[in-house]
């Protein structure tokens, strides 16, 4: 079950006037504590629901309409812009769409899925993800975090504003901004977390039952494949032709030559 807890930004968007009266989708939140929905929410068919808690907040950057969604614990965030005031289909639309795409690819480069279990793996995770709930709630710790991605993506449409109604670009920013390590209070034993790593280890173990010994192995396969491409790195800022400058952006900024590594997203 998706719940997205609105600030009051995010729930002004989800608001319109219709014949003088202020209409919503967002609702009074089942408990003060995210922690404690679970014991109040159901699915339609009755079974304890599992909730999928994400911060939801709404800016306008170049006049247009961005959202930005970060899960509470493991701090991946999903950006989804040009967006029409209260069009929530829209927004759900994309956000599962990069939601997927991201996990996906992260887990084929990383060599956790193969290209036969894709599809299985994806609709295991999005068969839990339809019923959507969006609540009055917020939490100061993420938006804080939330604030740094709405820079990002500030900093992005200063450098090229038609990037944020380019589906690839936005994809691309996705897996960018995912790359960057955060802290969360669910991992009190670590200093910093891995936003991209962290989901799918999550969606390993709610939604393909994956045992505490396989989520072991995965983050040590993870940890092999970092330390080999900054080994390339290294080795390639070594050589005496190295052309690795080229692509670098000394500003901070996302560079237009970021790219990304997979593409069969489809909104």
């Amino acid at each position: 079950m998706l719940i997205f807890n609105c600030t009051q930004v995010a729930q002004d968007f989800f608001t319109v006037t219709r014949k003088g009266e202020k209409q919503t989708i967002v609702e009074a939140p089942p408990s003060s504590d995210m922690n404690n929905d679970a014991k109040h929410l159901r699915y339609a068919d009755g079974s304890p629901a599992q909730p999928f808690q994400w911060v939801l907040h709404a800016v306008s950057i170049k006049r247009k309409n961005c959202l930005v969604a970060m899960e509470v614990n493991t701090r991946f965030a999903v950006s989804v812009t040009a967006v029409k005031h209260g069009d929530i289909e829209y927004f759900l639309t994309y956000f599962k769409a990069f939601l997927v795409s991201l996990v996906s690819g992260y887990a084929q480069i990383n060599g956790i899925w193969q290209t036969a279990e894709i599809e299985n793996h994806e609709n295991q995770g999005m068969t839990h993800l339809q019923e959507v709930h969006l609540f009055r709630r917020s939490d100061r710790s993420v938006q804080t975090q939330i604030n740094e991605v709405v820079r990002m993506l500030s900093d992005l449409a200063d450098e090229s504003p038609k990037e944020l109604e380019s589906d690839e670009a936005m994809l691309r920013f996705n897996q960018f901004t995912n790359d960057h390590i955060r802290k969360s209070r669910a991992f009190p034993d670590q200093s910093y977390i891995n936003p991209v790593e962290e989901m799918l280890l999550l969606w390993q173990q709610r939604y393909l039952n994956a045992t505490p010994s396989q989520i072991i192995n995965i983050r040590q396969r993870i940890a092999d494949n970092r330390r080999s491409k900054y080994q390339d790195i290294i080795s390639d800022v070594a050589a005496p032709d190295s052309t690795r400058s080229a692509t670098c952006n000394p500003r901070g900024k996302i560079s237009k030559k970021y790219s990304v590594s997979w593409a069969h997203f489809s909104p």
